[in-house]
């Protein structure tokens, strides 16, 4: 079966930190406890994520077997780096430990048929006076497992360059 790992691999892909690339490249997201996935996010001052506005997705399919998954938003936290941290809410937990069994029995039956993807969305906006720039630099850092430091997955990278095709004039004011 094969995992397409696309957390936050937007068009800031080439600036993932390598050893992050390397330790998230051996993750299984169907034996990993859904209760140790975070993502905390160091953005500038003026940036933050819309309410609701980080998600987390984890599909399978099979084109013998059908297609299941979900989308859960993630909880937030302030961090102790004054960053944000998003993970999945404790309500939401068995929902996901279900698509990861169902994932497992279909992986088990049939191994070359079953794809999956696990990835996390994130809705950005603007707060407060002071105007974003494209220039700004956003960090974020990835928790595979509970009670582990989290790992640094982009360093510093331009904002202009995570919007992809958006301009930081472009995003709309948070509520």
């Amino acid at each position: 079966m094969r995992w397409i790992p696309v957390l936050l691999c937007t068009a800031a892909c080439t600036s993932i930190v390598p050893e992050t690339a390397l330790r998230m490249s051996a993750f299984d997201p169907l034996t990993a406890d859904p209760d140790g996935i975070a993502v905390t996010l160091v953005l500038p001052e003026g940036a933050d994520i819309l309410p609701n506005g980080a998600r987390l997705s984890l599909q399978v399919s099979n084109p013998e077997l059908g297609e299941d998954g979900g989308t859960w938003v993630l909880s937030r936290t302030r961090s102790d780096d004054g960053g944000t941290t998003y993970s999945i809410a404790e309500p939401d937990l068995s929902d996901v430990r279900r698509v990861q069994a169902l994932a497992t029995a279909w992986k088990d039956r049939d191994p070359e048929g079953t794809r999956g993807s696990l990835s996390i969305a994130l809705d950005p906006c603007q707060r407060g006076e002071r105007a974003l720039t494209n220039s700004d630099v956003v960090s974020a850092l990835v928790t595979l497992e509970r009670d582990t430091a989290p790992m640094p997955l982009l360093r510093d990278v331009p904002l202009r360059r995570v919007l992809k095709n958006a301009s930081a004039d472009d995003l709309p004011r948070c509520p």
